[in-house]
């Protein structure tokens, strides 16, 4: 890269206002700034130039670093002495020659800035990612510590909690309070444990119904007739007790099991126990004319009731109206 002209020194001015031709740029005009998304100097020097050899000095070649512009500009502040540059060799009449290397990076690199005054956010706990109180909660349902209240169901007990049943349904927590005045007298001559009859419903499904309330979750089913025995029970129980999430989680696993033999009955079981999920499933199943033909070889629209095969009818009548408009 060829020298810039010399420039002529000013006796009034001081050195670090000195300027070299036109294009030649001083040290303290020796500026950048812009947006951050202006192209980053990557490394540059600046040094004045020895009559003699020819070289910048080494003691005022200033090295830099990736620069991200912001509003405020950056320069150099290592300046040469006045006195220091008129004593120096590198004065010849009156002037001297500033030379610049620069390597500019040519891809645009962007960077957000975080403003010092935002408060630092400190590192978050590691948290498991799935709570484990259902896990705690099913844990004391087995082992019946610190039961307060046992219900009996077709001949079997269940030992339980009254908080944990109180806390999950309306319907059991005021049945327990009723409880609680008509056998404390009794509870306070006998110390007996208060027992509650359950009527109306089997072993297996109250165990079930346990599960849930103590889990959140049902039961394992593996086998389609262990859900076609449980679910629809369930449901029942879940009406029983006002359990909604109960029900709405009984109607999303028997969708699983929904076929050309089960189709009908749930449909009509749907209608029977307000399962509107559970009904639009089976509706949207017999939309499908080859599972309607599949049903009637089965002779499974024999076990529709009048509700359930008016619903069917009126779903089919939508679709046809549906498809001659468009």
């Amino acid at each position: 890269m060829s020298s810039p002209p010399a420039a002529t020194l000013n006796p009034d001015r001081s050195a670090s206002e000195a300027t070299a031709g036109t294009s030649a740029t001083t040290p303290t005009a020796w500026t950048r700034a812009g947006p951050t998304t202006s192209p980053s100097t990557s490394s540059s020097t600046t040094g004045v130039v020895s009559p003699k050899a020819g070289k910048p000095v080494p003691q005022y070649t200033t090295p830099s670093f990736e620069r991200v512009f912001r509003d405020l500009g950056w320069g150099v502040a290592d300046f040469i002495r006045r006195d220091e540059l008129e004593r120096s060799e590198y004065l010849r009449d009156d002037g001297f020659t500033i030379r610049c290397e620069f390597t500019v990076m040519m891809e645009i690199h962007t960077k957000d800035i975080i403003d010092a005054a935002t408060p630092h956010k400190p590192p978050a706990v590691v948290v498991p990612p799935l709570p484990d109180l259902h896990h705690h909660l099913g844990g004391l349902l087995s082992s019946g510590e610190a039961a307060d209240v046992t219900f009996e169901v077709d001949g079997k007990t269940f030992r339980a909690h009254r908080c944990v049943l109180a806390a999950r349904s309306s319907v059991l927590r005021s049945e327990l309070a009723g409880l609680q005045d008509n056998n404390k007298e009794r509870a306070a001559i006998t110390g007996a444990r208060a027992i509650v009859p359950i009527e109306d419903m089997e072993a297996q499904d109250f165990e079930a119904l346990l599960h849930y309330v103590y889990t959140d979750t049902l039961p394992e089913m593996k086998k389609e007739n262990d859900a076609a025995a449980m679910l629809p029970d369930l449901v029942a129980a879940a009406n029983r007790y006002k359990m909604e999430r109960l029900r709405l989680l009984c109607e999303d696993k028997m969708c699983e099991f929904l076929n050309a033999r089960t189709v009908a009955a749930m449909l009509t079981f749907a209608g029977e126990h307000q399962c509107h999920g559970l009904k639009e499933a089976c509706l949207q199943f017999l939309e499908d004319p080859a599972n309607v033909r599949e049903v009637v070889k089965n002779n499974g629209l024999e076990h529709l009731s009048p509700s359930a095969l008016k619903d069917l009818i009126a779903k089919l009548v939508a679709g046809l109206q549906l498809s001659n408009a468009t």
